[in-house]
Formats: structure tokens, sequence, C-alpha cells
């Protein structure tokens, strides 16, 4: 079961004026965005274990979380955050700006010791 994957995301933006005329105008931006993405493996080995055994925490065995798909393997959740700053001048007829920023990725993924045999 390969449900669609979820994601949070926030952004803020926000400018300044710090002098007119001209007008010049400070940008600050930030940005983040964290996604979840995995699927559910139901195996009735876990099932048959605890029918037979009498145990019924045998039964979790038969569920398994799984981040490879289509032979790629995907990592689980991945967090991205951006902050970007920008300055501009308007005079009349004439803009001129700057801008730059920065962006963090941290991707989080199953730790999988046998990928094999899973």
């Amino acid at each position: 079961f390969h449900p669609p994957p979820v994601i949070f995301s926030f952004e803020q933006h926000m400018s300044y004026i710090l002098f007119a005329p001209p007008v010049v105008e400070l940008g600050l931006g930030f940005s983040a965005t964290v996604k979840l993405e995995y699927s559910l493996v139901l195996d009735s080995k876990g099932i048959r274990e605890a029918v037979e055994e009498s145990n019924p925490l045998k039964a979790l065995n038969s569920f398994a979380f799984r981040d490879t798909y289509d032979g790629v393997d995907r990592p689980l959740i991945t967090f991205e955050a951006a902050v970007i700053a920008s300055v501009s001048v308007s005079a009349a007829f004439v803009d001129a700006g700057v801008s730059g920023g920065v962006t963090f990725s941290v991707e989080i993924d199953w730790y999988d010791p046998y990928p094999e045999t899973s």
C-alpha cells in the first residue's frame, strides 16, 4: 500500500522600506517543507505464526515499512528550509536589485543492512 506523500509547507515573505526617495527596499523570505513518503507491506506469515503459536504479538511481524519504489531507494522524510534576502532600489523608471539565499536539505532514510533479502 503506497499512499500519496504527506507534505507540510510554510512560507513567509516580508519587505521593509529602508529609505525613500529613491525607494530602497529590503526583502526577507523564509520557507520550510517536510515531506513524508512511505509504503506499508502486509505479509500473512506473521498472522499464521500468531495463530499457530497462540501469540498475538507475532501478528505484528506481518507488517513492514518500505521506502523503495521501482527499484529506487527514496528517503522516508525530506526536510528543506530556505532563507532569502534581497535589496532593491527604484527611482522613477529604473529598478535595480540583488538577492541571494541559502537552502538546507536533510534526508532521513531507513537503514537496511540486508536490502537483497527485505
